[in-house]
């Protein structure tokens, strides 16, 4: 069962400028392929957090 993946309003906050600055310099596929890779990278997290404890 995975677990629900809440954001602070400060990481949403910092995820859209990350992916405006990305949209200026490099255009909207670029800001694309890196939001799907947060939201996959998410989902994998919320499905086995235990993988990424040191």
């Amino acid at each position: 069962m995975a677990l629900a993946v809440r954001y602070s309003l400060r990481a949403r906050h910092e995820e859209m400028e990350l992916l405006e600055y990305v949209v200026r310099k490099f255009g909207h596929n670029k800001a694309k392929e890196i939001y799907i890779s947060i939201e996959k990278t998410l989902d994998m997290i919320s499905k086995g957090p235990e993988m990424y404890l040191q």
